[in-house]
């Protein structure tokens, strides 16, 4: 048995993340969707929003997907029973 693996070696450059962020209130309990454009040379990369309520310690996290050629992540409104704050993470695999 053989096994081959592909991998992006040429791949040299971080993914470029375009995201405007808006200060904005939402009613408590309710998603807030995360949108941003995510770009990479080598097409190969693994987006996730980052979030925790303010003055909370440690981040929770949720997979972005791609809806109408932007990157789409949704902060469960369970968590949020007051202000948040979150940022955008995008990488390489390799």
């Amino acid at each position: 048995m053989s096994v081959s693996y592909a991998f992006a070696e040429d791949d040299t450059q971080a993914p470029t993340i375009i995201h405007n962020a808006e200060e904005q209130e939402y009613p408590l309990q309710q998603s807030i969707e995360v949108v941003a454009e995510i770009h990479d040379n080598s097409g190969i990369f693994e987006p996730r929003v980052y979030y925790r309520l303010i003055g909370s310690k440690d981040y929770s996290s949720v997979d972005m997907v791609l809806k109408n050629n932007k990157h789409v992540g949704a902060i469960p409104g369970y968590i949020i029973t007051g202000s948040i704050e979150y940022y955008t993470e995008a990488f390489d695999i390799n």
